[in-house]
């Protein structure tokens, strides 16, 4: 099972008992971080970049999951080091995915819980394994979804309500040549959304 699955079954499964222990130790909220490598084109050892950065905030007192997104190509300077670098090389780092959220607790002032780090092509797997998501699609992600995806019959594309395989989906959450990275931000979190 990927690791994907495994983010998605605990999200799922785990916060009506992370809520019964916040009520026992009064805690109000937790955070996870959730690193999407891009590990395309790389083996296990290859250093891949955070293609998504996103917080999952449990909120307990409201029964809700937020999802918070960094922006990846954000110049940052970490406390450790004398250069900038943008936020997402900092899980290349000697210090591993440990840097980023490392940067984020400090910068932001969020005790992180745990953190998952996934290559992002697992979504696929995990999408598949559900069945496919439904997104509401422009007339132009569906074209570009369709043109990179390639033709499934049984997952057809257009501008509306679509049901979407993993692979579709993939193209669906990387994709920024439409718009730019705060668009590619939002359609992450649609898949989120839509897999919760």
């Amino acid at each position: 099972m990927r690791k994907w699955l495994a983010v998605l079954f605990a999200m799922l499964c785990l916060l009506p008992v992370f809520s019964a222990g916040a009520e026992d130790e009064k805690i109000d909220m937790e955070h996870y971080l959730l690193v999407g490598v891009d590990g395309w084109g790389l083996n296990e050892e290859g250093g891949a970049r955070s293609d998504a950065i996103i917080l999952a905030s449990l909120d307990y007192g409201r029964d809700r999951i937020i999802f918070t997104s960094f922006a990846r190509d954000s110049i940052v300077q970490p406390s450790y080091r004398t250069s900038m670098v943008k936020l997402n090389t900092l899980v290349r780092s000697q210090e591993g995915e440990g840097a980023l959220v490392d940067y984020i607790e400090e910068t932001f002032g969020v005790p992180i819980s745990g953190h998952f780090v996934i290559n992002f092509s697992g979504a696929v797997d995990v999408i598949n394994a559900v069945g496919g998501i439904e997104i509401e699609l422009s007339q132009q992600e569906a074209d570009y979804v369709g043109h990179y995806a390639g033709y499934d019959e049984d997952y057809p594309l257009h501008e509306g309500l679509c049901r979407l395989n993993g692979g579709q989906a993939l193209y669906y959450m990387r994709c920024r040549s439409l718009d730019n990275d705060f668009g590619r931000q939002g359609r992450q979190g649609k898949v989120l959304r839509a897999l919760v």
